[in-house]
């Protein structure tokens, strides 16, 4: 319970979204009883013979389900709970409450109107490959990606020194969504397409500024940015334009510049790569180190 407080510490959309999708998957399920969760979702059901209030039941509890479950196997929940719930925290604490929400409202609706072009194009049934919250996943990790600088690493080199692999945070959600994309085939593939979109779409402002080709009324605008009329999506974003474009570095703490010392590396030298590290060790070993 702790680690899930301090998980979502900040972040209460992130939690909201993040139990929605627990628990729609596992009430999906349930009722496919065996069988996938998407048998159960895109079921036909002859609803003729049904009272109005369980037809209204019915196609409500369809239709929350196929925009939060994830409707394939646990491997999918698992990888994709996350990478979602790991971006949409961070994002939330980046920016606030109300740009996410605006942010996964705008997401969403680009990769349906993305997925409606893959329909129109190819004849492929992508609205209900982009079903779920496998769309929103990879928006995201794109929008993760683009407005948030990695902030820590580390090291795998199984087979020695000369084959070292290094990794970030940005590996590890990138790297998890893309399993996510290859483990669907197809149906993975249009909801990597679509969610990529869609990410794309609010780290560029499609519609949402001056810029672009298609601007949207000041009504919607508002929305999309979370009730932000003038203000950048991100507050990085605004940080780093007043930086010339750089990321905003934290200063090197003392007790970093001591191990590094330690190491045999000179005390300024140690200081600046630290600085250009965001104060991550491994990191600053690295640029000292030349890689």
């Amino acid at each position: 319970m702790l680690d899930l407080e301090r998980r979502f510490r900040g972040a209460p959309f992130a939690r909201a979204l993040a139990c929605g999708v627990v628990v729609a998957t596992v009430y999906a399920r349930t009722r496919a009883r065996g069988a996938t969760a998407a048998s159960w979702i895109f079921a036909d059901r002859d609803l003729a013979s049904k009272s109005s209030a369980s037809r209204v039941s019915w196609v409500l509890t369809r239709a929350v389900c196929g925009e939060l479950a994830f409707a394939q196997d646990a491997f999918e929940l698992v990888v994709g709970m996350s990478a979602l719930s790991g971006t949409a925290v961070e994002l939330e604490r980046l920016a606030s409450t109300r740009r996410l929400l605006g942010i996964v409202l705008a997401a969403s609706i680009a990769s349906r109107v993305c997925a409606r072009a893959i329909e129109n194009v190819f004849a492929v049934d992508a609205s209900a490959r982009v079903s779920g919250p496998y769309a929103l996943v990879f928006a995201l990790v794109w929008i993760w990606s683009v407005e948030k600088p990695a902030t820590s690493s580390f090291a795998f080199g199984a087979f020695g020194p000369r084959f070292t692999i290094y990794f970030n945070d940005k590996s590890k959600m990138v790297l998890m969504s893309m399993l996510l994309a290859l483990k669907g085939g197809v149906y993975g593939a249009c909801a990597a397409i679509c969610g990529a979109f869609g990410g794309y779409t609010v780290t560029h402002g499609i519609g949402t500024s001056n810029d672009a080709l298609l601007v949207f009324p000041d009504w919607v605008v508002t929305v999309l940015r979370g009730g932000a009329r003038k203000q950048p999506i991100y507050r990085m974003r605004a940080m780093r334009a007043a930086a010339g474009g750089g990321v905003p570095s934290r200063a090197p703490s003392e007790e970093n510049i001591r191990l590094l010392v330690s190491m045999g590396f000179d005390a300024a030298v140690a200081a600046r790569a630290l600085r250009q590290a965001n104060d991550d060790v491994p990191r600053a070993t690295t640029i000292l180190l030349g890689g």
